[in-house]
């Protein structure tokens, strides 16, 4: 199923540039010879200061690196720039928006059942049986369709999909790879294994280095808390990354389970964020936000339990506050299913802990209701730091996928 994103720089790309850039789609090529100051936030004396160092279009800059010494510019504001002119650049030369996501494992691994929870397509789980071959089909995340490719587990497929003839019909141009292995299926551990450094040998036979997500599956929740499962996947994910590091892949680590299908969601974010250059920015804001706010953790976080970014002092305090987020934003759908308003700012304090979580509502052009999740102390740092929020991080949203 091939769908396109149709893109208009006016609607998507505005809010990088200043009032007085004028560009529609048929001139779109022109926007990279642009000089660097019709960017928003470069001033006249950071464009000398760039064009002395050889910096003097939107395509230069995206070239450049914030560790270049003969630019005078603070590095991270050097940094800011540069990503956004990458954003920028990457729109123009690629002016249709898809992404090949690969789900592989053993058979009866649970990847066509994760599909299900994507498309919230719930019904049919109970009556799945194991895929035959390669299903092409699309999910949409991010507001975005997304290609995927379930390859079936089975032996059989298996050989042909890892067919030195066949192998690039299969893996080539895949973005995110997302390796699927039956937590509970203990002894098929080394069978998952030795597919799986098959497979990644393959890719890199191919020349192809996709994003890689390994998802710990069927980890469920009666299953999770017990100390015997938890020491059997600490060991799985030693031998899975020894792997990874022979083949020259560094793969990030996911539990996920369709009993709680927002370890689902979580996890695919972490994976389409992966390969996402916006994403990157996006993070990279966020981050500033927080400490602007002088905020212990914050989340962005939409109603269909997609995770734009996430950042934190602890990994505690992040899981927090996006399970807290994702709760709360269930309240505030059956609040507004009984006549409540939508609520703007909600606000949930911890009086022993001394803390708040309050939570923005952003209206995003993508048709999803997203949230920015705030855990601080004080809520009026909450109040002085949301124009940066507004201004930096909320025009970005709508253009997350690139």
């Amino acid at each position: 199923m091939d769908q396109f994103v149709e893109k208009s720089f006016d609607k998507d790309l505005r809010s990088l540039f200043k009032k007085d850039v004028r560009v529609d789609n048929r001139s779109l090529h022109e926007v990279l010879d642009l000089p660097v100051d019709k960017l928003q936030g470069i001033d006249l004396v950071s464009k000398d200061k760039l064009e002395e160092a050889g910096v003097k279009t939107i395509y230069d800059l995206s070239q450049a690196t914030a560790s270049e010494k003969k630019i005078a510019i603070d590095s991270t504001i050097l940094k800011k720039w540069i990503r956004k002119a990458k954003i920028i650049v990457n729109y123009v030369q690629n002016p249709l928006t898809k992404k090949k996501l690969v789900l592989a494992g053993l058979d009866f691994a649970g990847k066509t059942s994760l599909l299900s929870v994507l498309k919230k397509d719930y019904s049919v789980i109970q009556d799945l049986m194991p895929t035959k071959g390669a299903q092409r089909d699309g999910v949409e995340f991010f507001g975005i369709p997304i290609i995927t490719w379930d390859l079936g587990g089975q032996a059989l497929y298996r050989n042909e999909y890892l067919d030195s003839g066949k192998s690039k019909l299969f893996f080539s141009d895949t973005d995110v790879l997302f390796y699927v292995i039956d937590v509970q299926d203990e002894k098929r551990y080394d069978e998952a294994i030795d597919y799986y450094g098959k497979m990644l040998a393959s890719y890199k036979g191919l020349g192809e280095k996709p994003s890689l997500i390994v998802l710990f599956h069927k980890l469920d929740p009666q299953i999770k808390e017990q100390e015997h499962v938890m020491q059997r996947i600490a060991k799985l994910q030693v031998d899975i990354a020894n792997v990874s590091t022979e083949n020259e892949f560094s793969p990030i680590f996911a539990s996920t389970s369709i009993y709680d299908k927002n370890s689902v969601f979580v996890a695919f974010s972490l994976g389409i964020r992966n390969i996402s250059q916006t994403a990157e920015l996006v993070a990279s804001l966020l981050e500033e936000y927080t400490v602007k706010a002088n905020g212990k953790a914050s989340v962005l976080l939409s109603s269909e339990g997609e995770v734009f970014a996430q950042t934190g002092v602890t990994k505690e305090y992040i899981e927090l506050v996006t399970q807290n987020g994702l709760l709360i934003d269930t309240l505030v759908k059956f609040d507004i299913s009984k006549g409540f308003k939508l609520e703007k700012n909600p606000v949930l304090k911890f009086s022993d802990n001394e803390m708040y979580l309050i939570g923005h509502h952003i209206s995003s052009q993508m048709g999803r209701t997203v949230y920015l999740w705030l855990l601080l102390q004080n809520l009026i740092d909450f109040t002085s730091s949301l124009s940066f929020f507004r201004n930096e991080v909320e025009p970005l949203l709508n253009l997350f996928i690139i």
